[in-house]
C-alpha cells in the first residue's frame, strides 16, 4: 500500500487555500475591513438579534405592532430559541390575545427557567384569565429556577482569588436575589403570606 506523502498534502492544502482566498477575496476583504466596525457596534450584528431589536423598540414607545410582528416571525424562522420568543408572547399580550401570549412565554421560560419578566407576564395573565392558583404556581416556579442561581453564585470570598472575581460573583449573585426578591413581593400581592420553602433554605 502507497504512503501518503506529506509534501504532496501540503502542497495540495496550499493551493486549496489559495484558491479559496481568490474566490472569496471580496468576501474577505469586507469581513476583515468591518470587523472592528461590528466591534466598536458601528454595524449591525447577527441578523436574527438585530431584529429582535427592532421589533423590541416597535413593541415599545411607537407601539408599531403590525411591523413588530413581522419582524419576530422572520427573527424566530431564523432562531425559534431567541428572545424573538419572549417579544412575541409581549406582542400577544399587547393585542390582548392571553391565550397565544400565554403559549409563547410558556415555551420560553423553556429556553430561559430564570427570566423574570416572563414569569411576572405569565402570572398576570393567569390573574386577568382569574385563575389565581395558577398564577401563584407559576411565581413559585419562577423563584425555586432563580433561587438555585442564588445559592449557586453565592459569593465565597477567597482572599487566594483576585478581587475581580469576587466582585463579579457578587454582581451575579444580587441579580439573582433580587429577581427572587421581584417574584416574593408579586406572590404576597396575590394573598399569599408564607415564602416558599426553596428561599428560606440557607
Amino acid at each position: 500500500m502507497r504512503r501518503i506523502n506529506l509534501v504532496d498534502l501540503n502542497i495540495l492544502l496550499y493551493i486549496t487555500i489559495v484558491i479559496m482566498a481568490i474566490y472569496y477575496r471580496e468576501a474577505l476583504t469586507w469581513a476583515m475591513r468591518s470587523l472592528p466596525k461590528y466591534f466598536e457596534g458601528e454595524i449591525e450584528g447577527p441578523r436574527e438579534s438585530s431584529l429582535s431589536d427592532k421589533a423590541e423598540h416597535y413593541l415599545g414607545k411607537n407601539k408599531k405592532l403590525k411591523l413588530a410582528k413581522e419582524l419576530l416571525d422572520k427573527s424566530i424562522q431564523i432562531d425559534p430559541n431567541s428572545k424573538a420568543r419572549y417579544l412575541l408572547g409581549e406582542y400577544y399580550f399587547l393585542e390582548e390575545d392571553y391565550g397565544s401570549s400565554l403559549k409563547e412565554l410558556t415555551e420560553y421560560i423553556k429556553i430561559d427557567s430564570t427570566n423574570c419578566d416572563a414569569y411576572l407576564k405569565l402570572a398576570l395573565i393567569y390573574k386577568k384569565l382569574g385563575d389565581q392558583k395558577q398564577a401563584i404556581s407559576i411565581l413559585r416556579q419562577g423563584i425555586h429556577e432563580n433561587h438555585e442561581n442564588v445559592v449557586k453564585y453565592k459569593p465565597h470570598i477567597d482572599s487566594r482569588v483576585k478581587g475581580k472575581y469576587n466582585q463579579k460573583s457578587q454582581e451575579v449573585y444580587e441579580i439573582y436575589k433580587n429577581l427572587v426578591q421581584a417574584l416574593n413581593k408579586e406572590l404576597i400581592l396575590l394573598g399569599v403570606e408564607s415564602i416558599p420553602e426553596c428561599c428560606t433554605r440557607k
